[in-house]
């Protein structure tokens, strides 16, 4: 995830493309960064932004010792992480006893924006656009949000809500031993943990021909909320967020990224988070339990037509998209251009938080 973010501001920071960058990632380990513990010893010096904080405990304690039973050895937690905006405060946004029990690494990414508990069930979009590429998106955040709602996810949205609805109608049609529904076609889609939705291996499912669309159950239809914006939120049923949503915006070009919320640990959430002080209108004072919504419990688990239905939703906006892979992306930019992985992260503005009491 801090690789993800590192890679986010460079490709706005120093090339000159649009880009749509999509994937759900691991919390740990990264890949390309070495973060070192406190007190731990390396042959290559990390830069300063790679130490992890002092919460996060290092060298084993002597079981036997009575004074340091409970401050034992204890593993970074690998199953979440906490994600704040540039500006965010953790005295104001974090239960921060529970973090640091519980081992929590506490990031501020490059952008605004709020704070999320991100997981391996976390589902990343990002586009970066040039300003004269997109003249009719004003380079504001809520200019680039409507745009973003009505451009790429209000109709991926609609297409994800026809494809599911057609699983469905095709389940139950071989429940009940019928042909599947007519004009299917199979079609390629690849599920991957990479920043491309077009590196790894694929699994191959059935959607229906463009050209041909199986009849429908209505009644499933109707039992998926719709998708819309909301003051500066990504909404289902216009009451529950389901995604995070923050800018950058440089000069000549802008960068929106979503976190949706595919599924979540809800403990995790009630656990860490407070609740803001500032928060929209509609939320009023629901906790994080009746305010979020997953997107699994109305599209199902895996989120690769997701990826089917986004990358359809640009192609019509945008025209022909040209696929890379990470490799390639990581050598020609950050490699090439930026001297590697941890040297770009130490001018980023991504940020390990070390200090949780600023």
């Amino acid at each position: 995830m801090l690789e993800r973010l590192s890679l986010e501001e460079a490709l706005l920071r120093h090339t000159q493309d649009n880009w749509i960058v999509i994937g759900a990632h691991d919390v740990w380990p990264p890949k390309y960064l070495r973060p070192q513990l406190p007190g731990s010893s390396s042959d290559n010096d990390p830069t300063e932004g790679l130490l992890l904080p002092e919460y996060i405990v290092s060298g084993k304690q002597d079981d036997d010792d009575n004074d340091n039973k409970k401050n034992k050895s204890r593993k970074l937690n690998t199953d979440c992480m906490i994600v704040m905006g540039i500006g965010g405060k953790p005295d104001r946004l974090l239960n921060i006893d529970n973090v640091v029990q519980d081992n929590v690494l506490v990031v501020k990414r490059f952008s605004g924006g709020g704070t999320v508990v991100m997981d391996h069930n976390s589902f990343w979009t990002t586009l970066i656009g040039r300003t004269n590429d997109f003249p009719s998106v004003e380079p504001y955040p809520r200019s680039i949000m409507e745009w973003s709602a009505d451009a790429v996810f209000g109709s991926a949205f609609d297409k994800l809500t026809r494809m599911t609805s057609t699983t469905a109608t095709t389940q139950t049609n071989k429940k009940h031993g019928m042909d599947p529904p007519p004009g299917s076609v199979k079609t390629l889609i690849m599920d991957t943990k990479s920043c491309s939705p077009t590196e790894n291996v694929g699994k191959v499912l059935s959607f229906p021909n463009r050209n041909k669309s199986p009849k429908m159950d209505a009644s499933i239809v109707q039992d998926i909320p719709k998708f819309s914006l909301r003051e500066n939120d990504y909404v289902l049923g216009g009451q529950f967020k389901m995604g995070g949503n923050a800018q950058s915006i440089v000069k000549g070009g802008w960068l929106h990224h979503t976190s949706f919320l595919w599924d979540y640990d809800e403990t995790n959430m009630e656990s860490y988070l407070k609740l803001p002080d500032k928060r929209p209108e509609y939320r009023d004072s629901r906790s994080h339990r009746d305010f979020l919504v997953p997107l699994s419990r109305y599209y199902g688990k895996s989120y690769t037509p997701f990826v089917r239905s986004i990358r359809e939703a640009c192609e019509a906006s945008f025209g022909d998209l040209h696929d890379t892979h990470l490799p390639t992306v990581l050598n020609n930019v950050i490699d090439k251009d930026l001297g590697g992985m941890e040297a770009w992260f130490a001018k980023s503005r991504t940020r390990i938080v070390r200090n949780l009491q600023l």
